[in-house]
């Protein structure tokens, strides 16, 4: 909940009308500003043919207060706190919504992890027992005392447990990888059989 990208983005978006509703209260409030300025210029006096023409300079500085008192606009502020309010009431309702979504993706998605292992560990023993099956049938076959037909099912057994086996982990490794979607962090390491 505190890393999911989806989870950033909405809370990013909440923050930024949280900064919209504080700007939009800040210039319904007084304020004021101070203000200083500098300035200097220089010019030459034209004079009727006299050498070195004289100069003429002004200098200037100013420092002054400025304060802002907002007077009576109509309802206008009044109704953009109201919409920014709004608009936050309902970016945080989409926090809380993707937060839910976000929880029980990851519930069901581990949920799968946990069923994929169980079913592994199931199939690794169905594939161990169709093999000792199988050995049994081909060394009582060898022997003399199974028929090909005994040997075929113990053989159509061990195929289909093997199957089984490579689905089952094909799902539990889907489940991992959607587990890690649901985080929303994808981990590419190779997943290790149990």
């Amino acid at each position: 909940l505190q890393r999911h990208p989806r989870l950033l983005a909405a809370r990013a978006s909440l923050d930024a009308t949280e900064a919209s509703l504080r700007s939009i209260r800040a210039q319904t409030l007084p304020s004021i500003r101070i203000e200083a300025s500098v300035s200097s210029s220089s010019r030459p006096i034209a004079s009727g043919g006299a050498a070195g023409n004289p100069v003429s300079s002004v200098h200037s500085r100013y420092v002054g207060l400025r304060m802002n008192i907002p007077l009576f606009e109509g309802f206008g502020a009044t109704y953009r706190i109201g919409e920014a309010r709004a608009q936050m009431e309902v970016q945080q309702a989409e926090v809380a919504e993707t937060e839910r979504q976000v929880a029980l993706s990851v519930w069901k998605s581990y949920q799968l992890v946990r069923a994929g292992a169980l079913t592994g560990q199931r199939t690794a023993a169905l594939l161990d027992n169709a093999t000792l099956a199988f050995d049994a049938a081909q060394a009582r076959y060898k022997a003399g005392v199974a028929s090909i037909v005994e040997l075929l099912r113990a053989q159509d057994s061990l195929v289909d447990a093997r199957q089984q086996r490579i689905v089952a982990l094909s799902d539990w490794f889907v489940a991992r990888l959607s587990l890690a979607a649901s985080l929303g962090k994808l981990d590419f390491d190779a997943p290790r059989d149990n």
